[in-house]
């Protein structure tokens, strides 16, 4: 689920447990600056599907990307290298 007005990505299981990533947007630029997945949810990809949603957001809407969660600086090194031309 995408809520814009909360700045973040976020994806929700069945037993309510939240999986999020925080950004905000100025100037042209989304700030990534969090990423959280709580220790149950460890090991199902969610964290990846959060970085590459975000980073798809970003360019959908032209905007360039900075990024000072760890989580997603690697999974973008490992996994996506072709968005680095999008980060500052």
């Amino acid at each position: 689920m995408h809520y814009k007005a909360l700045c973040r990505l976020a994806i929700l299981n069945m037993d309510n447990e939240i999986a999020y990533l925080r950004y905000n947007i100025a100037n042209g630029i989304m700030y990534v600056t969090h990423t959280k997945v709580p220790d149950k949810l460890n090991g199902q990809g969610l964290g990846k599907l959060l970085s590459k949603a975000a980073l798809e957001y970003a360019i959908q809407h032209d905007l360039l990307i900075k990024i000072s969660c760890p989580f997603v600086t690697r999974y973008v090194k490992k996994y996506e290298p072709h968005f680095l031309k999008y980060i500052l």
